[in-house]
Formats: structure tokens, C-alpha cells, sequence
């Protein structure tokens, strides 16, 4: 799992953030989560399937102040479902990142 160092945010506070992954198991379907700062997640859904892969996250973080171009210090995990021992699904954390990324303004 790879956060890359830069990232955009364009004029509505839509941050786009990228990287790398790989992940193989018992579930073929797993998700990665960006967030910005203490900001809810933006996510998108990913195939395990032992090849290395790029992830995009595209979206509107909130709730909070809208996101603007600068440095934002950036969590991203790669999650996904799994039956606990209970016959309940739970979230399992497979790797994380964090860094500081430099949010660059969008292309308009």
C-alpha cells in the first residue's frame, strides 16, 4: 500500500489522491480509504488479487472547513470484510499509510 506525495483539490474542495496496492486472500474485494486530516473518508473499491495495482480516490472530504491547496496530512488504509470467529462480519485493516501530501490546485 502506497499513498503518493501529491495530490489535487479543485475549486469545490474535490480532492483527488493516488497510489499503489496489493492484496491477495480470502476475499477478492477489498476498499481503500483516504482521509484528509480529521475529515470522513473518501473511498473506492479494489480487486485483491495478488497483482500490484493503482488506486484513485476522487471526492469531497467532510464534514469540516472545505479542503484547499497547501500541505494535508493524509491517512489511507486498505480495508476489507471478513467473518469473525463470532459468524459476524468486521473490518480488517490490510495497511496503512500516512504522510503529508502536497495538494496542488486542479486544472481548471
Amino acid at each position: 500500500m502506497s499513498l503518493n506525495s501529491t495530490g489535487t483539490v479543485d475549486s469545490e474542495a474535490v480532492v483527488t489522491l493516488s497510489g499503489t496496492y496489493r492484496c491477495s486472500g480470502p476475499s477478492s474485494y477489498a476498499v481503500v480509504n483516504s482521509s484528509v486530516g480529521d475529515r470522513v473518508a473518501i473511498s473506492t473499491s479494489v480487486i485483491c488479487d495478488g497483482a500490484e495495482h493503482v488506486w484513485v480516490n476522487h471526492g469531497r472530504p467532510n464534514p469540516g472547513p472545505l479542503v484547499r491547496a497547501g500541505q494535508a496530512e493524509v491517512t489511507t488504509r486498505l480495508q476489507r470484510w471478513e467473518t469473525g470467529s463470532n459468524g459476524f462480519p468486521r473490518i480488517v485493516t490490510l495497511a496503512v499509510d500516512r504522510k503529508s501530501v502536497d495538494l496542488q490546485a486542479a486544472a481548471q
